[in-house]
């Protein structure tokens, strides 16, 4: 993440605003270890966390979605875990998961969710 964070200051960006959901992962520590590894950049990192249990309100619940309807939803139980390893690694390599218009679409259905709740 610290080299997003070196990229989007390289294109002139000065703020990053980044949405966590509430995964274990996203504590306090991650966020004070991402502080540190980015100290010496001239951008401004915001953490803002997604309400609990809101899925529609995480970006990655869409390509996961995508990634079930495309991959597993006619699945058979008895294929090996490598093979659907291979089957995704395929689908986010040869073909987009979202198209940067319709990424923007379901980023102006999340704000709208969003304001509607407020």
């Amino acid at each position: 993440m610290a080299d997003l964070a070196k990229h989007f200051q390289q294109q002139g960006y000065q703020r990053l605003e980044v949405f966590l959901d509430h995964s274990p992962t996203h504590k306090q520590k991650m966020k004070n270890l991402f502080q540190q590894k980015t100290a010496d950049l001239n951008i401004q990192v915001i953490f803002h966390h997604l309400a609990p249990y809101s899925p529609k309100l995480n970006l990655v619940e869409y390509a996961i979605h995508l990634i079930r309807l495309k991959i597993l939803h006619h699945a058979d139980h008895k294929t090996p875990l490598k093979e659907f390893e291979n089957l995704v690694s395929n689908l986010c390599q040869n073909q987009k998961i979202r198209s940067k218009q319709q990424i923007v679409n379901i980023l102006d259905r999340i704000e709208k969710l969003v304001e509607s709740n407020i």
